[in-house]
């Protein structure tokens, strides 16, 4: 007897639109993580992510849509910045890996601190998937560009 599940069509659309490899299985554990979540009316934020994260690899080194879906913070928006041109398939690193590692350099600030650096981290991004810049040096730029703005 085969389960059937009550997808939902935003979720359904989503599951097209994420760069699958061979093994598909994880669909049910994705609608889990959907519903926790609570993506239902944010699919249009979910779709950005997925195009952005895309353009860093291709989708070649995509995880599993679960996997992805707990790592995204969908609360915001993807950084606005073209990443076609500096994302070389060679660096094999994804968002994630960049993500991980600038949180990680960034794990000694308080929350606060973190999210007034954020959009100058964002717009690091590619220097970092790049290589033209390691994620502690995005962070401390990214603290000493704030501390100069805000004059701290």
């Amino acid at each position: 007897m085969a389960l059937r599940h009550n997808y939902s069509e935003a979720f359904q659309i989503a599951w097209k639109a994420y760069p699958h490899h061979k093994d598909r299985r994880c669909k049910v554990a994705a609608f889990k993580e959907w519903k926790r979540l609570r993506l239902e009316g944010d699919l249009r934020n979910v779709l950005a992510w997925i195009e952005f994260d895309g353009k860093l690899d291709g989708g070649q080194y995509t995880p599993g849509m679960e996997r992805w879906l707990k790592r995204i913070d969908f609360n915001e928006p993807p950084p606005s910045v073209e990443l076609t041109e500096v994302a070389a398939p060679e660096t094999k690193l994804t968002m994630f890996n960049v993500w991980d590692k600038l949180i990680d350099a960034a794990s000694h600030l308080a929350p606060e601190q973190r999210k007034a650096i954020k959009p100058e981290i964002e717009r690091m991004v590619p220097d970092v998937v790049a290589g033209r810049l390691t994620a502690r040096q995005a962070v401390e730029a990214a603290e000493a560009s704030v501390v100069n703005r805000e004059g701290v």
